[in-house]
């Protein structure tokens, strides 16, 4: 280890006890939600598009990112309010996305199912009748919003015959599930669903050939993997295999 590294190293441990003891007068009581810092950067992005003042202010006054040791959030204009103070968000982002969105949509969609240069008229039609059962045009409008604020979603596909006859087209943003990256290439996407207020999740593992159902329990932010069977709402849920 360099001189200069050596003295950046005790300069470091000297004064982390301070800065440590500084944040806890400061009056922060109410304990900080770990997040990685990508999920971080994805809840500070959604709040702004949201443009709630409330959820902003409580966002900069009781979170920070667990790998900071010195909470630069305090300095954030939202981070030093008191209640005499009003807020008024102007909107922009959602105005921005959306905008974005009905930009890219104004010129409809034409679609077709074809096999070469032919075109398979009974399958474009069974086509166009899933589209229309999951309402694909508002469902269009959300994925590019969604991208506008996000960057990326994922999109899952299901099959519930007590709520339709056609697949079910669902749209997740960042927030709502996980990709499972190898050496660099996309190998699963966990789509998580939260049951009973928060208690229990669901993460559904949708890879190549293959649907896995894992259901945890959650307590005191602590998640325990536990039976599918231990709540309705997941207890008929079975592993799927999809050949070829």
């Amino acid at each position: 280890m360099k001189l200069k590294d050596k003295i950046g190293q005790g300069l470091t441990n000297f004064m982390y006890p301070y800065i440590q003891k500084h944040i806890q007068e400061r009056g922060d009581s109410v304990l900080k939600l770990d997040m990685e810092n990508s999920y971080y950067g994805l809840q500070e992005k959604y709040l702004w598009f949201l443009g709630n003042e409330e959820l902003l202010a409580d966002f900069y006054a009781t979170r920070t990112q667990s790998s900071l040791t010195v909470d630069t959030k305090a300095s954030y204009y939202y981070s030093n309010l008191d209640s005499r103070i009003r807020i008024v968000h102007s909107g922009l982002p959602s105005l921005c996305s959306y905008a974005k969105a009905n930009l890219l949509l104004s010129g409809g969609l034409e679609y077709s199912v074809m096999s070469g240069e032919k075109e398979l008229e009974k399958d474009t039609q069974t086509l166009t009748d899933i589209l229309d059962d999951n309402n694909y045009k508002t469902l269009l409008k959300s994925m590019a919003v969604t991208e506008s604020w996000a960057g990326r979603f994922a999109i899952k596909l299901s099959i519930d015959k007590k709520i339709s006859k056609y697949p079910i087209i669902e749209l997740y943003s960042p927030l709502s599930y996980k990709s499972v990256y190898i050496r660099g290439r996309l190998f699963e996407l966990i789509f998580i669903e939260i049951y009973q207020e928060g208690k229990y999740e669901l993460h559904e593992h949708y890879g190549k050939g293959y649907i896995k159902y894992e259901l945890y329990k959650v307590n005191a932010g602590k998640s325990t993997k536990v039976l599918l069977t231990e709540i309705p709402e997941t207890a008929e849920l079975k592993d799927e295999t999809l050949k070829n």
